[in-house]
């Protein structure tokens, strides 16, 4: 009974320690808790805001300064994100702020659980309308700051955290604890002090138990890992800092070429029989020394000497809190695929190789230039030392391209070492080829005579590949190989010489028909020469007699039969000249002749040509040219006038009436337009598709019966010679434009193009004072082709004129005031010419302050055959001289003819 007190009594005074125990260590806890409390806030705050970084995706807070960067998707699933960790963290919210102008924007924040199950999400750079001044202070101090905040979400306490992002953009996290929550949560401590006290015995034993179960698993766990790392196909390494190896496995060791007693245990710095050639361990002592993880495949040397490629990833763990750093290595033999890698890239490059030389060879008739091309091409892609292609030639072989690396040759074995070395084994080799197979072995092989005969410098391994042309053996190419490492496997340097042998037997074949092509087209462009030499000269002689029977006296049935005559004649004469162009120019024997051409006189001549045509129709013809256009070109005159008078003809041809526009542009600096249009027929799509066909005609059976359709056709391909390019844009009534473009050497310019953006604004001044000009040149008219083409030049030059049809007219117009240039053409069809001339000297003495321009034809003479011209009057032959006029036009205007008087030279105008 009294043992039975005292256990009770024992027991009472251990329950009254445990209490006071218990009772002083939740006092204690209490007031250590408080006074820690603030210090406890603060740390697990800044934690909190610093997880946000850490949670979101690394380039996040890189393209959240862009307000539309951060899709709906991407932000919802961000906002889940974090609200996981606010809640698992016990966090009232986590957030991100972004500072613009002076404004706060959350850029990511964290949501409650019931506004996530509601489906409610705050926007994208949300303003923060309320920002506490700590927030402002913590952005621009770039310095923590803990603050208790009161907004429209609750009272918080909260730290504001500068952030930088990856590429150095300035944010800052946020985290919240909801301040009422921490006011209850420091009343409990009290009484979580107690519990705590309570289950402490209890707590402590479980922990004893836990840890002990914990460690019977861990050891388990220790070995089933060290059970897998050895079963595993890949090397595994594990390494302590100071370098010492933990642990390897199998397949590592293999790896270096060791067993796992002669590495376990060891350090990584010590020498493990390998030096510095082994890159696996450099590169392992590298990333520990660095403290950095690299991964990536290189080749690597065992032991043994064995080359193999290794795929390694070096992975340093950096320590946690006060924990270990450590090193694993994972590497894998990767040689297999390796290979298989690099001769795919290997087969690639030879197929694009292949490609490029079956083009160069189809596509190039020259094959003296491509061969050597293509078989450099062939050795380098195939690594060979020596490319070379024998043609069959009368019992015996001649070497037609080669191609030998020249760095071979330094080491050349003398020829006659081959017979010595071994008996040859391949003495049907020329059977096999001429049969269509692939030869192929060692050079000591072959005979002698192909060595020879091949130039083969040095030893090594052979490839004989036939080549046919027309299905008949024509000879054959030989390759050599020295560099046995670099061996292409024999399938596919077979294909490769397949290829390139069909491609040159084809080619070939094309050349022997284009020869015999050209054979053809030159005998018919001499016999078409030759017949129209022929034809011609009884032709000339037909329609010269019927010159001189027009001479006689005639009917006039016999005029109109005469008239019809000479005008078949001329066409059949035109028809020989066209087919014999025609036939030059397809058997490419049509030269052009490079000399100077004055531009704007080549066109005159080429209209002066038409003009009887013009006249016939009585067509009205409007000049348009450039005033940028060069003074004088370089090329063939002949062949340019030719092109501009056949699209003429081919206007006037399909038109009754209305009007034929010559236009001359200049495209830019060397590139010149020519545009022929009208207001004719018109023509059809499927016309328009067909016009430059040889013999090709449009319109009705009489524009027919007006030519040969051989024109236009002989016009586009003077065009390509020239390497230019001609279009037709027409519609049916709607008239047809003829355009062509050709780029000629300029020999003497009217403008400095280097200063295009000059020379356009001085143009437009020009034209801009042009249109303001006064009317200040009287014209005559000479009733003639010429009057048109004067009148529309200067017109588009801006120049206005009083036109008078006859010399009454005339001298009303020079009584004008403001009148400084007359003009006045000499037409050869005016019949009171004697009259005229005889006028107009008079008018030099009359009106002596105007300058004169007289455009005559030889008859001009007649105006200073007894008393010279005055300095103001200048007289040009026709046919016009369009360059000559502008210049006088341009100095007239400019100069008073009551200024000569004071002037030694006056001004220097050219007599005729």
């Amino acid at each position: 009974m009294k043992k039975s007190r005292q256990k009770r009594t024992l027991f009472g005074y251990f329950v009254i320690a445990y209490l006071v125990v218990v009772i002083l260590f939740t006092i204690f806890r209490y007031y250590d808790e408080s006074s820690k409390w603030d210090d406890i806030i603060r740390t697990r705050l800044r934690t909190g805001a610093a997880m946000v970084k850490y949670i979101l995706p690394g380039d996040y807070f890189d393209r959240a300064i862009d307000m539309n960067s951060i899709s709906n998707t991407e932000h919802r699933k961000n906002i889940i994100t974090l609200s996981q960790a606010s809640w698992e963290g016990q966090f009232e919210y986590l957030y991100a702020l972004k500072e613009m102008n002076g404004k706060f924007f959350f850029i990511a924040s964290s949501q409650t659980r019931k506004e996530i199950k509601d489906n409610i999400y705050e926007s994208y750079w949300l303003e923060y309308t309320e920002a506490p001044p700590a927030l402002a202070r913590a952005f621009k101090s770039h310095k923590t700051v803990y603050a208790k905040v009161q907004d429209r979400w609750g009272t918080f306490y909260s730290v504001f955290y500068p952030e930088y992002s990856p590429n150095g953009q300035y944010y800052i996290a946020g985290a919240d604890y909801d301040f009422n929550y921490l006011k209850k949560t420091l009343q409990s401590i009290l009484l979580s002090a107690s519990l705590q006290a309570i289950i402490l015995l209890i707590l402590l034993f479980l922990i004893y138990i836990t840890l002990s179960r914990l460690q019977k698993h861990y050891v388990r766990r220790l070995q089933y890992s060290n059970s897998v790392n050895e079963a595993a196909p890949i090397g595994v390494m594990s390494i302590q800092p100071e370098g010492q190896i933990d642990y390897v496995n199998p397949v590592f060791a293999n790896l270096l070429g060791l067993s796992i007693s002669n590495i376990d245990g060891l350090n990584i710095h010590d020498d493990l029989g390998f030096g510095k050639n082994d890159e696996l361990i450099n590169r392992i002592r590298i990333c520990l020394n660095r403290q950095i993880s690299w991964q990536g495949e290189f080749l690597n040397v065992s032991l043994t000497g064995k080359e193999y490629w290794v795929n390694a990833i070096i992975n340093y763990i950096l320590p946690e809190q006060d924990g270990k750093a450590m090193l694993n290595v994972f590497a894998e033999d990767v040689t297999t695929p390796m290979q298989s890698r690099i001769s795919l890239g290997q087969h690639n490059k030879v197929l694009n190789f292949l490609s490029q030389a079956i083009h160069n060879l189809l596509a190039n008739p020259d094959l003296d230039s491509t061969l050597p091309d293509v078989l450099e091409q062939y050795a380098i892609n195939l690594n060979k030392s020596q490319v070379s292609i024998l043609k069959s030639s009368s019992n015996s072989y001649e070497i037609v391209a080669s191609w030998v690396n020249a760095v071979s040759t330094d080491t050349a074995m003398p020829i006659n070492m081959f017979s010595q070395i071994h008996k040859s084994l391949q003495t049907n080799w020329e059977t096999n080829l001429e049969s269509g197979q692939i030869v192929n072995g060692e050079s000591y092989d072959f005979p002698i005579s192909l060595i020879t005969m091949s130039r083969i410098p040095n030893p090594g391994i052979l490839h004989l590949c036939p080549i046919f042309c027309d299905e008949r053996y024509w000879g054959f190419i030989i390759s050599l190989q020295t560099q046995r490492e670099d061996t292409i496997d024999d399938e596919l340097e077979h294909t490769v010489m397949l290829s390139i042998a069909d491609s040159i037997g084809s080619a070939l074949k094309r050349h022997k028909v284009e020869l015999a092509l050209r054979k053809s087209i030159d005998a018919k462009t001499s016999f078409l020469s030759s017949m129209s030499h022929e034809i011609r000269t009884p032709l000339n002689g037909v329609i010269g007699m019927i010159n001189l029977m027009e001479s006689t006296s005639l009917t006039d049935d016999q005029k109109e039969y005469v008239d019809a005559i000479r005008v078949s004649g001329r066409l059949l004469l035109n028809l020989i000249n066209n087919i014999l162009d025609i036939s030059r120019i397809e058997a490419g024997k049509t030269l052009l002749r490079s000399n100077p051409i004055g531009l704007t006189s080549c066109v005159q001549a080429a209209i002066n040509i038409v003009n009887y045509e013009l006249k016939e129709k009585k067509l009205t013809l409007e000049l348009s040219l450039d005033s940028k256009l060069p003074r004088i070109i370089q090329g063939d005159e002949t062949r340019l006038k030719q092109i501009i008078v056949n699209l003429l003809h081919n206007s006037i041809k399909f038109t009754d009436r209305g009007v034929i526009r010559v236009a001359v542009e200049r495209v830019n600096k060397k590139i010149i337009q020519f545009m022929v249009s009208d207001t004719g027929i018109g023509m059809t799509p499927e016309q328009v598709k067909n016009i430059f066909e040889p013999f090709y005609q449009a319109g009705s059976i009489s524009q027919k019966l007006k030519g040969t359709g051989l024109g236009l056709a002989i016009s586009k391909q003077l065009v390509e010679i020239m390497n230019g390019e001609i279009t037709v844009e027409s519609e049916p009534g709607q008239g047809t434009s003829i355009a062509f473009t050709v780029e000629l050497p300029i020999l003497e310019d009217s403008v400095d193009y280097n200063e295009q953006s000059q020379i356009t604004e001085q143009d437009a001044v020009e034209h801009s004072n042009n249109e303001h000009m006064p009317i200040n040149i009287a014209y005559l008219l000479g009733d003639d082709l010429d009057d048109k083409i004067l009148l529309n030049f200067l017109e588009s030059r801006g120049y206005k004129l009083a036109v008078a049809e006859n010399w009454k007219s005339m001298q009303n117009k020079l009584e004008i005031k403001e009148i400084k240039l007359a003009i006045a053409n000499i037409s050869l069809k005016n019949q009171a010419k004697a009259s005229l001339i005889n006028s107009l000297q008079k008018s030099f003495l009359d009106f002596p302050h105007i300058f004169w321009l007289i455009l005559a034809d030889e008859a001009c003479k007649n105006l200073y055959v007894n008393n010279p011209l005055p300095d103001n009057v200048l007289c040009l032959p026709k046919p016009l001289d369009l360059d000559k006029i502008v210049i006088f036009v341009k100095e007239s205007l400019e100069k008073n003819p009551s200024d000569l008087s004071n002037s030694k030279s006056g001004m220097k105008l050219e007599k005729h």
